[in-house]
């Protein structure tokens, strides 16, 4: 006969409180920080982010100019891109934040449907 798990495991609320808490302090140092790698360029200097009307054209052209290397398309980053800048500028902060609750919000999610299956 199966045991009955112990009152505080018959809830997710633990494991997904755990896990957001879990990610909000290892991820919140990164509020300091700059813009590193890729993200200094195209945050940093992309003039494109600036333009109402691009938050429309980033889900019909490619994100790299033509001629280049990776003539590549990611809609969906580059208008979560737009979509803070028009919000917020081009502060690492309030980027840094944003991901931090994506994370945050992933990392519930993951540890709720992580008990749901078990």
């Amino acid at each position: 006969m199966p045991q009955a798990l112990p009152k505080p495991l018959q809830s997710p609320k633990w494991a997904i409180v755990a896990a957001v808490l879990l990610s909000l302090v290892v991820y919140w140092p990164s509020l300091g920080y700059e813009f590193v790698y890729d993200d200094a360029t195209i945050i940093g200097t992309d003039e494109r982010l600036d333009d109402p009307a691009f938050g429309y054209k980033v889900w019909v052209a490619p994100w790299w100019p033509k001629g280049s290397v990776a003539p590549a398309s990611r809609p969906l980053t580059s208008f979560s891109f737009w979509v803070q800048v028009q919000l917020h500028g081009r502060h690492e902060a309030a980027f840094h934040f944003v991901n931090i609750a994506l994370f945050a919000a992933l990392s519930g999610a993951v540890a709720w449907l992580t008990w749901r299956w078990l």
